[in-house]
């Protein structure tokens, strides 16, 4: 007969599902709370072999694509200007991809578990929540004060955008939660599915919008996949008409300079700093090609600090260049993009067809939050940004432990 899972198991469990929401008050205690989950994982009884789950995953196509990915991000060390920065973006994001394994092995044997990091961020998210609106809608001291800093009135400015971006991560497994979970704990995931859209329009942070489209058309896409572009098709015309209303919305109240210069795209649909440092690191890309200038590294490049034309203070490249794909691009050269890029797409096909096989709709959680990660990423932070990388492998580990579907998970 098997036992219970211990004290270090519980505690784990808990970690894992409050290190999400615990952002609002800083991204450090997300490192913080994995860190001691793991190191909880390491003495708890959790039935199955961790070991067994991890070889059993290195053998799959896609940890084979993540490998080969890493490998042709090696050339770009000799051109980096910081080549231990280089290596330690690419051994890093390798080594986050180990540790998402462990924790999707140490949920998926054991349902009560899974059960307890679920509730735990549940009630993690409602209290995150609660100081978020409370901050926006009556005082700021209510977000300063769990920074440690005291009642202070400093406006705040892009200080809850971090936990904002975590929204269309963490939205669509509140939304599963509402319909799997019982009363009370219904209520607290209604609570905050609908605490997060609110909050998300306070806040503005439109690249978290746009996460909320990619959200949507990969949950449109997994559904044609399982069923049929028929049975869809009410789920795409919805999309449609949300986004089309996000667009005449946008056109009818952004601010657009006059003195911005002309850009490729609309400004009120892309500010023209994105499109100038976009534009700037797409043309590093085209004097680099093959193996690009080091990973991590564009904004040490001659040239990064130069200020963007029609601002006061904004460099071309402010710290890194807010689009995924073009950083990997100028970063890593086609050598490097091409093997990373058919990872993400294959890691999409993995989770479409565990959906079409389980119709689990903890998977479609699972897809819903990789569109949201890679839609967010194209406006959003830097690849190579730790806390970002961690945030979508920890929810897409919890998303399919909770399905129960571990030997299918494993075996794509």
């Amino acid at each position: 007969m098997n036992a219970p899972p211990n004290t270090f198991a519980n505690l784990f469990a808990v970690l894992v599902g409050i290190a999400l929401p615990m952002v609002v008050v800083g991204r450090a205690v997300l490192g913080i709370s994995l860190i001691l989950a793991l190191i909880c994982l390491i003495f708890a009884n959790t039935r199955g072999s961790r070991w067994q789950d991890f070889t059993t995953s290195v053998k799959t196509t896609l940890f084979g694509l993540l490998i080969v990915t890493f490998f042709a991000w090696l050339p770009n060390l000799f051109n980096s200007v910081e080549p231990l920065r280089s290596l330690e973006g690419a051994a890093r994001s390798l080594l986050f991809v180990v540790a998402a394994i462990f924790i999707w092995s140490g949920l998926a044997h054991e349902p009560q578990l899974a059960v307890r990091c679920r509730r735990a961020m549940l009630i993690a998210m409602a209290g995150a929540l609660i100081i978020t609106l409370a901050a926006i809608l009556i005082h700021p001291g209510f977000f300063w004060i769990f920074h440690l800093r005291g009642w202070l009135s400093t406006e705040l400015i892009s200080d809850l955008k971090p936990f904002a971006a975590l929204f269309p991560l963490l939205v669509p497994f509140l939304i599963f939660c509402v319909y799997i979970e019982s009363r009370h704990w219904r209520m607290l995931a209604l609570f905050g599915s609908v605490a997060a859209i609110v909050a998300l329009y306070l806040i503005y942070n439109r690249a978290a919008m746009a996460g909320f489209m990619g959200a949507g058309l990969t949950v449109v896409t997994a559904m044609v996949y399982r069923f049929s572009l028929r049975r869809a098709l009410p789920y795409a015309l919805a999309l449609i008409v949300i986004v089309a209303g996000i667009v005449v919305w946008l056109k009818l109240t952004r601010y657009v300079p006059d003195h911005a210069g002309e850009y490729p795209l609309p400004l009120w649909l892309l500010d023209f700093e994105r499109q100038a440092i976009w534009g700037f690191v797409f043309n590093v890309f085209t004097e680099h090609p093959f193996i690009g200038i080091g990973i991590n590294t564009v904004n040490f490049i001659p040239g990064a600090d130069t200020l963007i034309p029609a601002t006061n203070d904004t460099p071309i490249i402010p710290s890194h260049p807010h689009n995924w794909a073009i950083e990997i691009l100028a970063e890593t050269g086609l050598i490097g993009f091409v093997p990373f890029f058919l990872a993400v797409i294959y890691g999409f096909y993995c989770l479409c067809r565990l959906y079409r096989r389980s119709g689990s709709p903890v998977i479609l959680a699972a897809i819903a939050a990789y569109g949201g990660y890679w839609a967010s990423g194209l406006f959003n932070f830097s690849y190579w940004s730790a806390w970002w990388q961690v945030s979508y492998l920890v929810i897409t580990a919890i998303c399919i432990s909770t399905a129960n579907e571990k030997n299918s998970a494993v075996t794509e």
